[in-house]
């Protein structure tokens, strides 16, 4: 989804020295911006370890808003969400989503002018925005999807979705990696 890769860009040309090693923790993405959010990139809010960039782009055909959560440094997203033995065996169950290539993260930073190391580096972590991106393209009537993550997913890892209360958790190698809902 073009609009989705066109709102990256305009997040990485910010070129923010904290956003080295900076992983996101949420997006709340809108196929049509809030009213009177102008076009642009700003923050929302900023702190030591915490940050959030608001991002829009107010014409068509790539009209959008991404709200995206950083956690910054070289930390974790959050607490680990290891998952419960019995969850895991529905694992089984739940639907086999797909698996990110190394070298589709390369072309999707490259394409974005992300430059965060930690999407280069092997084993290299998925882009937060390339996995809304894909989920995107299979609910393309959504008008909004919001995004946790609660840990890194790395290429290579098979993703399995499973449905949850108001949404779906997406489970890898035994660990809840993000919940999303429409």
């Amino acid at each position: 989804m073009e609009q989705v890769l066109h709102l990256a860009r305009m997040m990485a040309e910010m070129r923010l020295a904290e956003y080295e090693g900076a992983r996101i923790a949420k997006i709340s993405w809108r196929k049509e911006p809030r009213p009177g959010m102008g076009y642009g990139v700003r923050f929302q809010k900023h702190g030591t370890r915490f940050l959030r960039i608001v991002c829009c782009e107010t014409k068509q055909p790539l009209m959008g808003e991404i709200s995206a959560s950083l956690m910054l440094g070289k930390g974790g997203v959050g607490k680990s969400q290891s998952v419960p033995k019995e969850e895991r065996i529905l694992k089984q169950t739940g639907t086999t989503w797909r698996c990110f290539s190394y070298a589709e993260v390369l072309a999707f930073v490259a394409a974005a002018g992300d430059a965060n190391s930690i999407h280069r580096q092997e084993p290299a972590i998925v882009p937060g925005m390339l996995i809304l991106q894909e989920l995107l393209g299979e609910h393309p009537m959504a008008q909004r999807m919001e995004i946790r993550f609660f840990q890194p997913l790395y290429c290579e890892e098979v993703v399995h979705l499973l449905p949850d209360k108001a949404g779906y958790s997406a489970m890898a190698k035994g660990e809840r990696k993000f919940f999303y809902c429409i």
